[in-house]
């Protein structure tokens, strides 16, 4: 049997941070395609949005929810990190009690 190991916590607490910024850099870049799209019609003129509408949404469809699904992926990642570290405090500290108790 090994001899256990160790967690460094704070790398958990440093990679959630990256996680983080990492959605909102994705959700920043998913306004900036929702605003490319508000224009609509208006945006590209009377003579070419009747072509260039229906080719941009069949091209992107759907990549928009796909883009947001991916920060929301991010945020949930970093959520899942943090309470890893929040678990294995609990660990460490009902370890700590449980050999105090045995002494």
């Amino acid at each position: 049997m090994g001899n256990g190991f160790e967690v460094e916590k704070s790398a958990l607490d440093t990679h959630a941070g990256k996680a983080d910024k990492v959605a909102g850099r994705v959700d920043k870049a998913s306004e900036a395609a929702a605003v490319s799209t508000l224009g609509g019609h208006a945006m590209y003129g009377a003579l070419c949005s009747p072509l260039i509408v229906p080719v941009l949404a069949a091209l992107f469809g759907d990549s928009d929810d796909m883009v947001k699904k991916s920060a929301e992926l991010g945020r949930s990642m970093a959520g899942g990190l943090r309470s890893t570290r929040q678990n294995y405090d609990a660990v460490e500290t009902a370890i700590e009690a449980l050999t105090k108790s045995a002494r």
